[in-house]
């Protein structure tokens, strides 16, 4: 068995991957409520939910429950994102193990919140934002990006509005959106082809009420030409982040900006590690990353560099982006990316905890991806889709770009402005 999908009648949805080399059995409750279906007005209040909702002794059933899975040596962990919250448990391949992981991930959305936890994890939350914060330049380049647009917002929050959410509010927020049309939850493990996990599944989660249908995000995004944001100090070393508007997860580019990332900064034989460190010395590590959700996506450069390295670090770096619009990439630099992209997949994908979040991830944004989709995307890129990526993107109209430190602002306005036309 490769993938079995099953629906319940309350519209829960289940995925089960057999695998047959794991000892483990990793269930993930997926829910599809992140950031962006936030606002500037309760920014933060998915994340805030996910700190009350992992706490299962925040009853005393769940209490006892926790103690149980404890003694198994079961690892639990959640994550909030932009796009999804999500509770992993993993566990020893043992049916009654299993069951327990089950109960724990079906108390975790049922049971009611506790007003103490949510003190609590208040607190936590609003310094946990504190420490986060103090380097805010790849936050700030993303507001620049998309400015008023949800999938803008911190996954985190502002500890003002977290300070202003109450127990009532988040009580509502949870009935509101956890609900089962907007859950599914996802397991791996060794069945032997067997589904027996789905009457355990079935046992807890066909009793979950569904009480709404979920809900959609129609804001808008508007492009506005480039956008510049600065926060001067006194800071010897300069934050920077250099951001481009890319394409959504929808888009058959998507794949081509993640390869073209890889060929930048990834590892010692990339361009602007050779560039910047190697070669010139400005930098000690650099970071391209493709964001692609559902909405929108991004191109973003981040480093940090001694103020006075700024301004030829950065005219190095904007020659390295150009050069991908106007020449092409050789076939052996392109098969070496390659063979580095589909590696590090695999490697990646050889570990149940990120193989679960990887099928989660892109079962949110509706498709159910694998390894070898990957490789066939991969192994098709070729210099003239590299070309035709890098000029629809990295031009001036789709930049933003975000700094902090003791710099010459004018002289980055001025290189920036004369850059990607």
């Amino acid at each position: 068995m490769d993938y079995f999908i099953s629906t319940l009648e309350n519209g829960f949805k289940i995925i089960i991957h057999d695998i047959p080399y794991v000892k483990t059995i990793t269930a993930s409750l997926w829910i599809k409520q992140g950031a962006q279906n936030e606002d500037k007005g309760n920014n933060g209040i998915s994340h805030l939910l996910e700190h009350n909702l992992i706490d299962l002794a925040r009853t005393k059933e769940g209490e006892v429950l926790q103690e149980k899975i404890n003694d198994y040596g079961a690892k639990i962990n959640a994550a909030t994102t932009k796009e999804f919250t999500c509770y992993n448990i993993a566990t020893m391949n043992d049916k009654e193990r299993f069951k327990s992981s089950i109960e724990a991930l079906f108390n975790i959305v049922t049971l009611p919140l506790s007003e103490s936890t949510f003190e609590r994890e208040k607190k936590i939350v609003k310094n946990e934002i504190e420490v986060l914060s103090k380097n805010q330049t790849l936050q700030n380049c993303l507001y620049a990006l998309w400015d008023e647009h949800s999938i803008a917002l911190p996954v985190i929050g502002k500890k003002d509005v977290i300070d202003r959410i109450t127990f009532e509010e988040i009580e509502d927020f949870f009935k509101e959106k956890i609900v089962p049309p907007n859950t599914f939850l996802v397991i791996i493990g060794n069945f032997n082809n067997s589904l027996w996990p789905i009457n355990i599944i079935k046992e807890y989660f066909s009793k979950w009420e569904n009480r709404s249908d979920g809900f959609d995000d129609n804001s808008i995004l508007v492009k506005r030409g480039p956008r510049i944001s600065t926060k001067r100090n006194q800071d010897e070393i300069v934050y920077i982040s250099l951001g481009f508007d890319g394409v959504n997860f929808y888009n058959p580019q998507s794949r081509v900006l993640e390869f073209i990332g890889l060929l930048l900064s990834d590892g010692i034989n990339s361009r602007l590690y050779k560039n910047l460190r190697v070669k010139n010395k400005y930098i000690y590590s650099i970071n391209c990353k493709s964001y692609s959700f559902a909405p929108a996506g991004a191109f973003v450069i981040s480093s940090a560099v001694k103020k006075e390295y700024l301004i030829p670090m950065m005219e190095n770096l904007i020659k390295e982006i150009e050069l991908l619009r106007y020449e092409d990439v050789s076939n052996q630099e392109i098969y070496q990316t390659s063979q580095r992209y589909l590696t590090k997949l695999a490697i990646e994908l050889d570990k149940p905890s990120s193989l679960i979040n990887f099928i989660g991830r892109y079962y949110i944004l509706g498709k159910i991806f694998t390894y070898y989709d990957y490789k066939d995307e991969v192994l098709n890129i070729n210099s003239k889709k590299i070309l035709h990526a890098a000029n629809a993107v990295f031009n001036k109209n789709n930049l933003a770009f975000a700094a902090t430190g003791d710099f010459d602002e004018e002289s980055v306005i001025k290189l920036l402005s004369q850059s990607f036309s």
